[in-house]
């Protein structure tokens, strides 16, 4: 039996109306390598079809994986289930409501065998109802090859915040620091930015694909408390490596300040308009001011976000930091 290179895990829960469509973009590219990728499906007892669904594609696909939880252990500890389970030397979450686009297996897998890369990041897009409608044109000022590669800093500033991206990186788990106990970040729903700070921090040689490779449901996530998660829990995970890992202070620098940026005025604008889904109910301001209360960007790029009248926040959202990302974006 050929060893397995690429272990690709869809954790889900109560999606079946969305994992079809993301099996269905992964299994139609899947013919030449069913012997060095392998596909796993943890559903975290659904209540309702996806088992009869996944028992109804391994009729047609037998190498698909499948593993039910007996009981809801949440999104952590489905995820550390995927994780721990894999077999293959790299190790690739995607997001159930997520979809790989044609061709882009191939093009991934030829880059993870020849160029080893310890963490390959997949740009990507959001859509509402048609992906291939809906795919954003590329043009940029200055032209970007299709794949570039970088130092573990370059990467740190060019994909920053999308570290917790599960279904954008790809990681090498053989880099994982087995002296760290992953347990402390349970149900901090950052399990997996975890391990790829963990596997980030051993790695030389980082990739980027510039073209789009995959393409997520926008607007389709929720259950836990967003602000939180990526304020005070992401800033604890990145004290943790710095204190006991010795991650250099400018990695979570650069990181908070694309967070600044762009993460946060775009879902507090959300919340402000009472359009941001099915996160849990929480106080953003005083969560953000708690956090960073001590930083000049949270006031030139948050607190103008939280304080003017919400078409004034619009405004400046669009004209103002749109364009700072977008330049941003260029030079990165």
């Amino acid at each position: 039996m050929s060893e397995i290179v690429l272990s690709i895990c869809i954790p889900t829960y109560n999606r079946e109306v969305y994992l079809q469509y993301c099996i269905d973009s992964i299994c139609r590219q899947m013919p030449a390598f069913w012997d060095k990728i392998e596909l796993i499906v943890s559903d975290n007892c659904s209540e309702d079809a996806t088992e009869a669904l996944v028992k109804d594609y391994q009729k047609k696909y037998p190498k698909i994986r499948y593993n039910r939880n007996e009981s809801n252990v949440g999104v952590d500890r489905n995820l550390e289930w995927c994780f721990k389970n894999a077999v293959g030397k790299y190790f690739w979450i995607i997001g159930d409501d997520d979809l790989v686009l044609d061709d882009k297996l191939k093009l991934i897998f030829t880059l993870l065998e020849k160029e080893e890369p310890a963490m390959l990041y997949l740009n990507g897009y959001s859509f509402v109802d048609d992906h291939r409608k809906e795919q954003p044109s590329r043009k940029t000022i200055f032209p970007k090859s299709a794949v570039k590669q970088f130092s573990q800093y370059g990467f740190v500033k060019n994909i920053n915040y999308l570290l917790t991206f599960g279904t954008g990186n790809i990681v090498d788990k053989t880099l994982l620091d087995n002296t760290i106990d992953f347990n402390k970040f349970s149900d901090s729903n950052l399990s997996q930015t975890a391990w790829y700070f963990s596997i980030m921090l051993n790695g030389k040689k980082f990739i980027k694909i510039n073209e789009f490779c995959i393409a997520a449901k926008r607007n389709n996530s929720g259950g836990y408390s967003l602000f939180r998660v990526f304020s005070i829990n992401f800033n604890e995970l990145m004290d943790y490596f710095i204190s006991h890992k010795k991650m250099p202070f400018k990695y979570k620098r650069v990181i908070n300040f694309n967070l600044l940026l762009s993460f946060f005025p775009y879902y507090l604008l959300a919340f402000r308009k009472n359009n941001l889904g099915a996160f849990v109910k929480e106080n953003p301001s005083e969560i953000l001011f708690s956090v960073y209360k001590n930083n000049i960007w949270f006031y030139l790029f948050v607190y103008p976000i939280i304080k003017l009248p919400v078409f004034a926040a619009l405004i400046y959202h669009k004209f103002a930091l749109n364009l700072l990302t977008r330049i941003r974006n260029e030079f990165v």
